[in-house]
């Protein structure tokens, strides 16, 4: 009877081992997901200001070729009635 209770308690504790294994693991991919997740959102967040910086560029730049434009025909009005 005791070697069968000896066989008993080590399968239970190689059982054991193999579940507590199996689930650390899981919770290892997990912490990983995580962390990449975290890392994915700070690069969202520096694209979306890189985003806003550009658009104030492109509209700075659309108001400089209005200026330039007009002030364009400001003086070719002017060489015109000359």
């Amino acid at each position: 009877m005791w070697p069968a209770f000896a066989i008993a308690l080590l399968f239970g504790l190689l059982i054991g081992y193999w579940v507590g294994k199996n689930f650390s693991a899981g919770k290892s991919a997990l912490a990983k997901a995580e962390s990449d997740i975290e890392v994915l959102q700070g690069d969202l967040t520096q694209a979306k200001s890189t985003q806003k910086l550009l658009e104030q560029a492109v509209a700075d730049l659309k108001y400089q070729l209005g200026e330039e434009k007009k002030a364009r025909d400001y003086a070719e009005k002017r060489f015109e009635n000359r």
